[in-house]
């Protein structure tokens, strides 16, 4: 049976990077299904849906998460040499 998430925002990674606010995605056997418009989801798609308030949704993000950058090859970590990246923070428009 077809799992629904619906979040307060969905960014697609695909090839023209949709954004859909808010938005869904359908997970069926594992695998993303379908992804779009929470506002163009047909009513009876949101019956046991799980709902993510104030989350922004990457389907297909693949976490890459490793240490191996700051690894001069002799286990000595230098993370003065790591950048400092921040994110913006998702606000409601309404």
């Amino acid at each position: 049976m077809p799992q629904v998430i619906i979040a307060d925002a969905v960014l697609a990674l695909d090839s023209e990077a949709h954004f859909y606010q808010p938005g869904y995605l359908v997970l069926e056997g594992g695998q993303i299904i379908e992804v779009g418009s929470a506002e163009g989801m047909p009513p009876a798609m949101s019956a046991g849906a799980v709902y993510l308030k104030d989350r922004l949704v990457m389907p297909g993000l693949v976490n890459a998460h490793t240490h191996a950058a700051l690894n001069d090859g002799e286990r000595n970590l230098k993370i003065s040499n790591v950048p400092t990246v921040v994110f913006p923070t998702f606000h409601d428009s309404s």
